[in-house]
């Protein structure tokens, strides 16, 4: 990072170079969406670049490497530690997601309103991924992962908050896709890491962690990052430290909605992604020593749909102006493919289950990020709103850990994924026909 009297100079002529470079009145407030100049091909990369290596940072433990991790540690309680631990990370997750992003609409740093959460989430992130690889005991893996969380969540909204602020209406499509599928490629491509150093927690949890910080750097250095003149800034009181977990949905009824929607359509997701490992173990029966290699071609299976389904998504959002039938079909993919999971408990019908919520999933990445941004009218707050919307999609992976030793428990036993799965995947449907209520969404 170049700090100087000349710092504002030099990063204007990087960034014009990656084909964003500011004018005073993106230092200075927000453009409207439908007047900004069009994002470059080397921006979109380097963007492209960091939120996914910091995607793959979090979501490669969140879905694998923190299950093994507590194996190793707990091996005769993992399950009802692992429901602890994920629960608790994920409550910490959306907790810290709108608040930091709050923060950001509030910053007044002369490096800018987005770059200081960017960088100084991911130190937290790169010290939580060494605790928790290196902790002996329970607690200090809970310590570690719980940092992770909270500081990764001030990245990923001042990250999200850049689509809002700089690009034109016509790419937030495109640009959300990107946004939303780097969520499953990130977990596809740490996946496939972790099953190559299966006995190596510290590179299991340490190197997606470094390289997420050096890309995060990259897009620093090239964002031409707005600035709030701390005269615009209101002071900080109660409620506007409330104000960041709540959307007054008189005032933003489609936002409101859609956030509500967006939950349920991620119940199911969630279900499969938090339970995989475990549903491969206690449920199939793939011996301890496949687990990882296992769940890495489920992981390339789903999520390599949903790469690829996403980013079709995005462009006929853009092309066609349309988003609530795509939505309809999210809903129906990732409830539907509970279901087939669970029909005869065998592994091809796992995959075969697991390709149609990668449908359903793809398509809720590919456009969850244009159908907010479509349903945002205040630029004053669109780290905050960008931070509820990703609560819509990351409390169900707090809340299905929570819920899931109950539902596995019916009968008598620990294992009952036919009611976990059955019972997630009713959920999801529930917010298909919700979709009627958004009347201003296409």
């Amino acid at each position: 990072i170049v700090i100087g009297n000349d710092y504002e100079s030099i990063y204007q002529a990087i960034s014009g170079e990656f084909g964003m470079a500011p004018s005073s009145d993106t230092l200075g407030s927000a453009d409207t969406p439908d007047t900004r100049k069009s994002v470059g091909v080397g921006f979109i990369a380097v963007y492209t670049l960091a939120i996914f290596s910091v995607w793959m940072a979090i979501n490669t433990p969140a879905t694998v490497t923190l299950a093994l991790r507590i194996g190793t540690v707990d091996p005769d309680g993992y399950v009802h530690s692992y429901s602890l631990l994920a629960g608790l990370g994920t409550l910490v997750a959306l907790l810290a997601n709108p608040f930091f992003g709050r923060l950001s609409d509030r910053t007044t740093s002369r490096f800018g309103m987005r770059r200081p959460w960017m960088l100084g989430g991911l130190v937290g992130t790169a010290i939580g991924a060494v605790v928790v690889a290196a902790g002996p005991t329970i607690p200090v893996v809970l310590a570690g992962w719980l940092l992770m969380q909270a500081s990764v969540n001030a990245t990923i909204a001042s990250m999200l908050a850049v689509i809002a602020d700089y690009v034109p209406e016509r790419q937030q499509g495109i640009m959300g896709s990107i946004a939303g599928v780097t969520v499953t490629a990130g977990l596809l491509v740490g996946t496939y890491f972790v099953q190559l150093v299966p006995e190596n927690p510290m590179a299991q949890m340490g190197i997606p962690a470094a390289i997420a910080l050096v890309f995060t750097l990259l897009l620093c250095v090239v964002l031409p990052d707005r600035r709030l003149d701390p005269a615009d800034r209101e002071p900080l009181s109660f409620k506007e430290f409330a104000g960041s977990f709540y959307l007054n949905p008189r005032t933003a009824p489609d936002l409101a909605w859609l956030i509500l929607i967006l939950f349920l359509f991620a119940i199911g997701p969630a279900a499969v992604a938090t339970y995989t490992v475990y549903y491969l173990q206690d449920y199939i029966g793939i011996a301890e020593d496949r687990l990882a290699t296992m769940t890495f071609y489920i992981s390339l299976t789903m999520n390599g749909i949903s790469v690829i389904v996403g980013l079709i998504a995005g462009r006929l959002a853009d092309a066609t102006g349309r988003r609530k039938w795509l939505l309809a079909i999210t809903g129906i993919c990732s409830g539907a493919g509970l279901f087939v999971m669970v029909i005869g408990a065998s592994l091809p019908l796992f995959f075969v289950g697991s390709a149609i919520v990668g449908v359903g999933g793809g398509i809720f990445g590919g456009i969850y990020i244009s159908s907010a941004t479509a349903t945002m009218h205040d630029p004053k707050t669109y780290a905050r709103d960008l931070g509820l919307v990703n609560i819509a999609y990351t409390l169900p992976y707090s809340i299905v850990p929570f819920a899931a030793p109950l539902l596995l428990g019916i009968g008598g036993g620990t294992s009952n994924y036919l009611a976990l799965f059955t019972v997630c995947g009713v959920v999801t449907l529930i917010g298909v026909p919700l979709l009627t209520r958004l009347k201003g969404l296409c």
